[in-house]
């Protein structure tokens, strides 16, 4: 081998060798490790910070994902704030009673519930009416828990025939579980119903929460008494315990207090909700706005 070949081998093989290194080096640049989602605020102590708050005279409220608020006065007005505590829009419909619920599990879909006159009415983002169904109308007598779903259908459970049913916003019945009489051997009175992170949650307050799939299957009870409201937020079950705030993992049952601003770790009916790096806490008709 002659001198011109001996220097063209060893040019490739060092050619060969740079593109080997410097394609492996683009491709781990290419793929970051994807981050975590935070979970939501577990630490010992919190530095929370008061943004605003509103005296709002609110009788009930609710958040969505993006941070907004949603809040029931005492003249049954609703009224949805920023993050900031700026007010953006207002509904009000004094047709049919007071507002027992808010459901802003979808932030461009709204679910408020009139529960003396069975009415389901949904609002678009800016709380401007898109749809109207009447519980009457379908036959459906009495309904005490309803909420949305992820896919903007409606979530009740009917008193009188005890099944939990998936409506379409026409009012056909999507999916149906069994009779939960004959199933739990005992009659549910809940009063809140929840769909989160592919379940849908069942709150009676002398049994617990019943669990069931997105088919409207039973799964299991969580054996957690008394509540009247709950989160579901990154796995864990977020509601109050007298005065204290408690994450629940509800496959293991192990709890963890998550700490509430000093003004509030001794107080009792107040309602508090987490969003983000937000919390929400209403005492007294007067809804206070903290990040941490």
């Amino acid at each position: 081998m002659n001198q011109r070949d001996i220097f063209i081998s060893v040019f490739l093989f060092v050619t060969i060798n740079l593109l080997f290194l410097t394609c492996g080096t683009a491709s781990a640049v290419q793929q970051p490790s994807v981050p975590k989602d935070k979970p939501v605020v577990l630490q010992d102590s919190v530095p929370y910070q008061l943004l605003t708050k509103l005296d709002c005279e609110a009788r009930l409220f609710t958040t969505d994902k993006l941070r907004n608020v949603y809040v029931v006065n005492t003249a049954n007005e609703l009224l949805k704030y920023d993050e900031a505590g700026a007010l953006l829009f207002e509904y009000n419909n004094n047709r049919f009673g007071n507002i027992g619920l808010v459901d802003a599990t979808n932030p461009f879909s709204i679910l408020v519930f009139y529960p003396d006159y069975m009415q389901v009415i949904i609002l678009n983002r800016t709380l401007n009416v898109t749809g109207q169904m009447s519980l009457f109308d379908l036959d459906i007598q009495e309904v005490k828990a309803l909420g949305m779903s992820n896919d903007n259908n409606i979530w009740i459970y009917e008193d009188m025939n005890f099944r939990l049913k998936k409506l379409s916003r026409d009012g056909r019945v999507i999916q149906e579980s069994e009779d939960l009489r004959v199933l739990l051997q005992e009659a549910l009175q809940p009063n809140f119903l929840l769909e989160r992170e592919n379940y849908v949650y069942l709150n009676d307050p002398d049994i617990g929460i019943a669990v069931f799939d997105l088919f409207g299957d039973y799964d299991r009870i969580i054996p957690i008494q008394q509540l009247r409201i709950f989160q579901v937020l990154d796995g864990q079950m977020i509601y109050q315990e007298g005065s204290e705030l408690v994450a629940l993992n509800p496959l293991t049952l192990l709890k963890k207090k998550i700490v509430l601003p000093e003004t509030f770790q001794e107080r009792k009916g107040i309602h508090v909700r987490v969003q983000k790096d937000r919390m929400y806490v209403l005492d007294d008709g007067i809804l206070y706005f903290y990040t941490f």
